[in-house]
């Protein structure tokens, strides 16, 4: 009810409604929220099932692991060329293609019969999620005027936090009373209900390619860049350089602490060469191309661009560091199961079924230059508040304090993506593919450091181990401190992006005139 007045008091209600105003807007809306439910919840709550599989095909945890991986390297390292493709042939086949695709590989996953047909099915599953979240931006752009699509992008964010709480809430049982083929399975009735609300985007003319302009890529330089993502992430997660294990985080650097013999590394450092001489080779390979498959140029001549993409970065990177810390915080550090330390995020997950609509219609009505940085500001309180009082709150005060923090990520991202896409309306593809590959690899190398910097707060392996035995108030006080160390580096990430985010939206400008109204 306080809600519904609050809507109503700023007129939020009526300004939605214009957002269906047209047969085009409503299609959109509904596909746009459709495909975006089916790929959340296709991707980020599948990675609970890791141990039941690994457990069902008698496997190692590393072997399990790339169940997930194997999306995250087709996603980040295809997602551009898509965009270039949509642009090319038109962005609503490739978008429904998507959608076909995830239906059928994670039908075909439930039925997987041994582990390596799983991770096949989902590398599958992460091509169709690169299609779909490749073409979404220039569709929304393409449907939307630029002061419309902060409220726009919080439906299909909203549809996105639905399919994570579905997730989160119905797997655990899931897995814990069924088979992990029915968490896969999830996503074929789904993804059915998907393709029948995106099957009227193919009528619309606006979708289908400008035959006005010639769009070339060069498959190439494409393969290049492909590779080059590739060869980052696998070096970023690769087994030797950290895992989990039932005493503590292994890193490349707590290894070599250990003394662990350097022929341990010998897949790591071959990957990380080869992810720096593909570099060196298409950054030669695009100064002698007229029509470049990375336009590094965009970065130097549309400097809001570059700082919207610098901060929509650093937000992805510090949130999933967080993500990774939470579940060793209350696992490790507090002695509780995995069903606890996920639905403690639950909480903070269930303000983005309405903070997203508030937000972007805040962001649309005059761009406040405090609101996205204020959100990044909201983050860093609610993790700051972690890493202090974690050691005092019970369980439930942790989620408390996480509410905090999610409060500023669902507030941020509607305005963050609009803000991105505005800033570079002459290539919708461009920014499109940029902006969701600067997601997957926040994610990716926010993951990264915050188990390396856990690691290193960490004594060895073995100590843990005969701690846990012998004194287990110790152990977890050993986690509890590694994990305020650990999110100090995600307090300063995030204040860095928040300063950028403030030069871009004029922040301190108006500070020092003495207002917070929207600059001309």
């Amino acid at each position: 009810m306080m809600l519904k007045k609050l809507f109503d008091s700023l007129n939020i209600v009526s300004a939605f409604k214009v957002m269906g105003s047209t047969s085009e807007k409503k299609a959109v809306l509904r596909s746009l929220a459709a495909t975006q439910l089916l790929v959340q919840i296709s991707t980020i709550p599948v990675a609970l099932t890791i141990p039941t599989v690994k457990d069902f095909f008698e496997t190692d945890l590393i072997t399990a692991s790339w169940t997930v991986i194997i999306r995250l390297l087709i996603l980040s390292s295809t997602v551009l060329l898509f965009a270039r493709l949509g642009q090319k042939h038109g962005y609503a086949p490739i978008f429904i293609g998507g959608a076909v695709l995830i239906t059928v590989a994670s039908g075909l996953a439930a039925v997987s019969p041994d582990i390596y047909f799983l991770i096949l099915f989902n590398g599958f599953i992460g091509l169709g999620a690169a299609m779909i979240t490749a073409t979404a931006n220039p569709i929304l752009t393409a449907t939307f005027a630029p002061n419309e699509r902060g409220k726009a992008y919080s439906i299909p964010i909203i549809a996105a936090r639905v399919g994570t709480l579905m997730g989160m809430i119905a797997f655990g049982p899931l897995l814990e009373f069924s088979s992990w083929r029915f968490v896969f399975l999830t996503g074929l009735p789904i993804g059915l209900w998907c393709l029948w609300n995106v099957r009227g985007l193919v009528k619309f003319d606006y979708l289908k390619p400008d035959k006005s302009k010639t769009v070339s890529i060069n498959y190439f330089a494409a393969f290049l860049f492909s590779s080059m993502i590739i060869a980052l992430v696998v070096s970023l997660n690769a087994s030797g350089w950290f895992r989990n294990t039932s005493s503590g985080i292994n890193t490349l650097w707590s290894d070599l602490s250990s003394g662990v013999d350097l022929a341990s590394m010998n897949l790591q450092i071959p990957i990380i060469l080869c992810f720096i001489g593909l570099t060196i080779c298409f950054i030669i390979f695009q100064r002698n191309d007229e029509t470049p498959f990375f336009r590094f140029s965009y970065f130097k001549e549309k400097p809001g661009f570059s700082m919207a993409v610098f901060s929509d970065f650093v937000f992805h990177m510090s949130m999933m560091s967080t993500v990774v810390l939470i579940p060793i915080l209350v696992q490790e550090g507090r002695g509780y199961g995995p069903l606890v330390a996920s639905w403690v995020l639950v909480p903070g997950q269930s303000l983005g079924l309405f903070i997203p609509i508030l937000a972007g219609f805040i962001f649309d009505k005059n761009d406040p230059p405090w609101l996205r940085p204020g959100s990044l500001l909201l983050i860093v309180i609610g993790i700051g508040s972690l890493a202090i009082f974690s050691n005092m709150v019970p369980v439930w005060g942790i989620a408390l304090l996480l509410m905090i923090a999610f409060l500023g990520t669902h507030a941020f991202q509607a305005a963050s993506n609009a803000n991105v896409m505005n800033n570079l309306e002459e290539d919708s593809a461009f920014a499109s593919g940029t902006l969701e590959m600067d997601r997957q690899l926040g994610h990716t190398i926010g993951s990264t450091i915050s188990a390396t910097v856990m690691a290193l707060a960490l004594p060895a392996a073995s100590v843990l181990e005969k701690l846990r035995l012998e004194s287990l108030a110790e152990y977890q006080n050993i986690y509890r401190d590694g994990f305020s160390t650990a999110t100090s580096i995600v307090i300063f990430t995030m204040l860095s992006g928040a300063i950028v985010a403030g030069i871009q939206s004029g922040l301190f400008k108006s500070l020092r005139a003495g207002t917070l109204r929207k600059l001309p």
